[in-house]
C-alpha cells in the first residue's frame, strides 16, 4: 500500500506461493471524513490467479488518515483480510 499524493491510493499484490487460489483482492478505504470506497481486482467468480505484480489505483479524496482494508477470496470459497492499515 502507497499513496504518493493526497488523490491516490495504489495497492500492489507481489504474489505469494501461499496465495496460488487469490482470486479476488476487495479494497476498501476509509478517508478521514468516514467515505468509503469500495473496488476489487480480479472476480470471485474467476478461476484464475490474480497475477503477481497486479496493482490497483484508488483515486480521489485521500487527504488526512485513511483506512484501507483489503480482503483476499479464494477458489475454494475462503475469504481472508490481507490488509488493514492506517495510511
Amino acid at each position: 500500500v502507497t499513496q504518493p499524493d493526497s488523490s491516490q491510493i495504489i495497492i500492489t499484490y507481489p504474489g505469494s506461493s501461499r496465495t496460488d487460489k487469490l482470486v479476488e483482492l476487495q479494497i476498501s478505504i476509509t478517508d478521514s471524513n468516514g467515505r468509503v470506497t469500495t473496488q476489487s481486482m480480479g472476480s470471485r467468480q474467476a478461476t484464475t490467479p490474480i497475477p503477481d505484480g497486479s496493482s490497483g489505483t484508488n483515486t480521489g479524496s485521500c487527504n488526512g488518515k485513511g483506512r484501507v482494508l483489503v480482503t483476499g477470496y479464494f477458489s475454494d470459497g475462503t475469504q481472508k483480510p490481507i490488509i488493514d492499515t492506517t495510511i
